[in-house]
């Protein structure tokens, strides 16, 4: 009888240590997918934290650089940084046996392409029962000892794609252009842009930089007593302070249609604000629309870049 107390006991304490050491919490890394999009490279994983226990997980994020609470266990392994003009921290609530899946973008620094790389990825979990201030949540994440997730193996690859001829000159910066022009006829324009502009300086303060543009929008002239729409494509090269354009639209109104060739020249402050001045051709001469030959305009152009 002795002998079987001690077993029931032995049972009851062997449990109970088993349930103590069981993970509250797991984190479940997805198959791992390389993206491409814009001349970059990235690894993309989809990552799963499970609420294993019976009561719900209250834990700290952030409204935006919420990839903070993840980290890895390889120094070659970088998660993306997010970008942020506003963030705040908030609490997500986890009911008991659910899930909540987030996706992340790595890659690989300082290593040849075709290496083999394993790592795990960790959450940090700040467990949390009110909102506290973010400073409070960053000092308590830096504290915290990770959920790790199931090694994750890859191949190596360069972050940047560099092809090996450059048929397409054209970064992915693209913009929109306002202008305004007056001599003797009003003109307006407003066009979508696509531009070569460099996401990084050249150098020289830029005053060395060679920027394209190309533009397709559309245009209203007040010609005297007549109204007239038009549709315009634009081919426009600036360098330093020094910038040109060559343009041609098809205009339309109660007078007749008109297409013209329109050279301009100009100073610029790096292709954002612009004077010109410009030459209208008129090619359809016995149209009732004949524009004013000469143009001095205003343009400014907003690149996506300067807009975030």
């Amino acid at each position: 009888m002795k002998n079987l107390y001690s077993l029931i006991i032995l049972l009851i304490f062997g449990t109970a240590v088993a349930q103590t050491d069981s993970p509250k919490y797991t984190l479940t890394a997805g198959k791992p997918d390389i993206k491409k999009k814009s001349g970059q490279r990235w690894l993309q994983i989809p990552v799963t934290l499970t609420n294993t226990t019976i009561d719900t997980l209250k834990y700290a994020t952030m409204t935006c650089s919420w990839q903070d609470f993840y980290t890895v266990d390889n120094p070659s392994v970088k998660i993306e940084d997010a970008v942020c003009d506003k963030n705040i921290n908030y609490m997500i609530a986890l009911p008991p046996n659910q899930s909540k899946t987030v996706s992340l973008r790595l890659y690989n620094t300082n290593q040849p392409e075709n290496q083999t790389i394993t790592f795990s990825i960790g959450h940090k979990l700040v467990p949390l029962d009110t909102l506290k201030l973010g400073k409070v949540v960053r000092d308590e994440m830096h504290k915290t000892n990770p959920v790790w997730t199931q090694p994750i193996t890859f191949s190596s690859f360069n972050h940047e794609i560099e092809p090996k001829i450059k048929i397409n000159p054209w970064d992915n910066i693209n913009g929109y252009r306002f202008a305004v022009g007056y001599t003797k006829d009003l003109e307006a324009e407003a066009s979508y842009l696509i531009t070569s502009y460099p996401k990084k300086d050249p150098g020289y303060g830029g005053l060395a930089m060679l920027v394209h543009f190309v533009g397709i929008g559309a245009e209203y002239i007040k010609d005297g007593p007549r109204n007239a729409l038009g549709a315009k494509l634009s081919y426009e090269a600036s360098f330093s302070l020094l910038i040109a354009q060559i343009g041609a639209d098809y205009l339309y109104s109660e007078a007749g249609n008109q297409a013209r060739i329109m050279p301009k020249v100009g100073l610029s402050a790096f292709g954002f604000v612009t004077v010109y001045y410009g030459w209208n051709i008129n090619t359809i001469k016995d149209s009732g629309l004949q524009p004013y030959k000469h143009l001095v305009s205003l343009q400014i152009n907003l690149l996506d870049d300067w807009l975030r």
